[in-house]
This record gives structure tokens, C-alpha cells and sequence, in this order.
């Protein structure tokens, strides 16, 4: 599969079908999402975009098993202790003994900033164990686009024409300046 996806660039009309494939060979590989991304090359947000598209899922347990539990294996030397790697990197530590940590010692003990202590156990709460072991997909972009369609056309024809005479390529203030000067924005 590797090659197959790395390879082919699919047009717009094989879209479905690329996006088809990589869903079911990702299903058999046994690999999360992000492991299986990273090593075919893909973009993960766009992979969560087609599998939603197509399968109607958000999760991965809705393609792989209809049951609502993860099977999780207690080790021997502590059986009342479980940690598990997040997909994110995070660790979710599963104790019972129930010491019941304030969100600043977690995220002391685990490296991490409060406010993610307190997001992951929100979208545990929320939404199960399955999705909090999960890295949560952006709704909408960090930075809104500032333009789009036309006027980024323009944009890009300008930025991969011929540099004033003087110099070798264009800076991004020319090609702003540029673009004010040709009324585009």
C-alpha cells in the first residue's frame, strides 16, 4: 500500500476511491490512525475528513468493533495501575487505588499543562475513552484565511511571475504592495 499511495497523486475523480482504499488497508494494518498516516504519507486531518465522509465514523472502534470497551490487559506487576500511551503522546493513567490527583499534580507527573489534564478528562466524560485517547480534530482553522479563491489566484500568479527588475525573487511585502497596487485587495 505504501507505494500505491505515495505514488499515485489521484485526480479528483478518484479521490473516493484512493481515500476508499487507504480506509481499508489502514483497517487491516492494525496501526492508529496517526501511525498509519505517518507512514503512508498522508495528511491525518484529511484521512478523519474521507473515513467520516465515507463510513460515517468518527472513531475508530466503529470500524473495527461495534463494542463500546477497549480491551485493556492489567500487567502483573501492578495489576491495580494502568497507563496507557494516547495516540496524542499523552499518558492516561488509569488508577485503582483512586488517588484522585488535582489537574496541577497530573500535569506535573505527566509533563503536561493543566489545561490538557482537564480537556482530556472532559472528553472522557463527554464523549468515552475512545475518543480522549485520540487527538482532537480542529473545527476550524487556528488563523481564518485572510483571502481566498480569486484574489489567491491572483496572488500565486504573481508570486510565480518574473521578480521586479533588480531583484532575484519576490519578498512577501513586494507581493503584498503588489497586490494593493493592482486593486486585488
Amino acid at each position: 500500500m505504501s507505494e500505491n499511495i505515495k505514488a499515485e497523486k489521484p485526480a479528483k475523480d478518484d479521490q473516493q476511491q484512493f481515500w476508499r482504499m487507504a480506509i481499508e488497508t489502514w483497517q487491516a494494518s492494525g496501526l492508529s490512525v496517526r501511525q498509519f498516516c505517518k507512514q503512508e504519507g498522508l495528511q491525518e486531518p484529511a484521512f478523519y475528513i474521507w473515513r467520516k465522509k465515507l463510513t460515517g465514523s468518527d472513531t475508530e472502534s466503529e470500524n473495527l468493533d461495534t463494542s463500546p470497551f477497549i480491551e485493556v490487559s492489567m500487567p502483573w506487576s501492578n495489576p491495580t495501575v494502568v497507563e496507557l500511551l494516547m495516540t496524542s503522546g499523552n499518558t492516561l493513567r488509569i488508577d485503582a487505588d483512586g488517588q484522585n490527583w488535582p489537574d496541577h499534580h497530573a500535569a506535573k507527573a505527566y509533563k503536561c499543562h493543566e489545561n490538557t489534564v482537564r480537556k482530556v478528562r472532559q472528553r472522557f466524560v463527554e464523549h468515552g475513552l475512545e475518543i480522549a485517547l485520540e487527538r482532537k480534530i480542529q473545527q476550524e482553522p487556528s488563523r481564518k484565511r485572510v483571502i481566498g479563491g480569486e484574489k489567491e489566484a491572483r496572488l500565486i500568479s504573481i508570486a510565480c511571475s518574473q521578480p521586479p527588475e533588480g531583484r532575484a525573487k519576490w519578498t512577501v511585502q513586494m507581493l503584498a504592495d503588489e497586490l494593493v497596487i493592482l486593486k486585488v485587495v
